[in-house]
């Protein structure tokens, strides 16, 4: 047998069976209903949120915060923010013991991890409980629970410093009287920037042992 003939046979014969097969069509795809079922799909709206830097935002809110926390804020003018804290020394005890201090320990405007001469005399005052302990001395002691406190004058010695004398008088401790001078200064900078805070609190004819001897 032809080996040739053979292989040319066999090749017509594959061939044939090739050429039955019909070639492989894609199916059409009707995209117009791809498309308009798409589109009836209510998609969700895209919200796009951003981290607040409070170092960096400035906004002034168009409204007063609602907080019962009374700190300093851009709705406390200097006189405002000098009654907030005195009302609150008045009412020391309410709604918790020594609440009218810690009023004031956040209108400080001192580096707790520094010295400060916030009472006039170089003092260690980062821990709240040392701040504290002035407020029961001698010198201090007539501000805690008052009765009555009258301004007898005041200077502005800066646009953003300011100086009041107070007269403060208890009855509570046989009708003692003492005149504290709250010097105020507003922050610039920062996301505090306008904010009212006591720079210093002294006490007239107040001596230093009387300070020190308790911290």
């Amino acid at each position: 047998m032809n080996p040739i003939a053979s292989y040319s046979g066999r090749h017509q014969q594959t061939g044939s069976v090739c050429g039955a097969l019909q070639p492989l069509r894609p199916a059409s795809l009707n995209l117009s209903r791809v498309n308009n079922t798409y589109s009836r799909r209510q998609l969700p709206p895209r919200v796009i949120t951003t981290q607040a830097d409070p170092d960096n935002d400035l906004r002034i809110p168009s409204q007063p915060p609602k907080s019962s926390t009374l700190a300093p804020s851009l709705w406390l003018s200097r006189e405002a923010a000098l009654e907030a804290q005195l009302k609150a020394l008045q009412h020391n005890n309410f709604p918790t013991i020594d609440h009218g201090i810690e009023v004031l320990y956040r209108f400080t405007n001192f580096d707790p991890f520094a010295r400060s001469n916030y009472f006039g005399i170089s003092l260690d005052l980062g821990q709240f409980e040392r701040f504290r302990r002035i407020f029961y001395t001698k010198c201090y002691r007539t501000l805690l629970s008052h009765t009555e406190h009258t301004m007898i004058s005041s200077l502005e010695v800066a646009e953003d410093v300011w100086i009041a004398r107070v007269l403060v008088r208890n009855d509570f401790r046989k009708g003692e009287e003492g005149v504290y001078e709250f010097t105020m200064k507003r922050r610039l900078g920062g996301y505090k920037d306008g904010m009212w805070f006591t720079d210093a609190l002294k006490c007239d004819g107040c001596e230093d042992k009387h300070v020190y001897g308790v911290i």
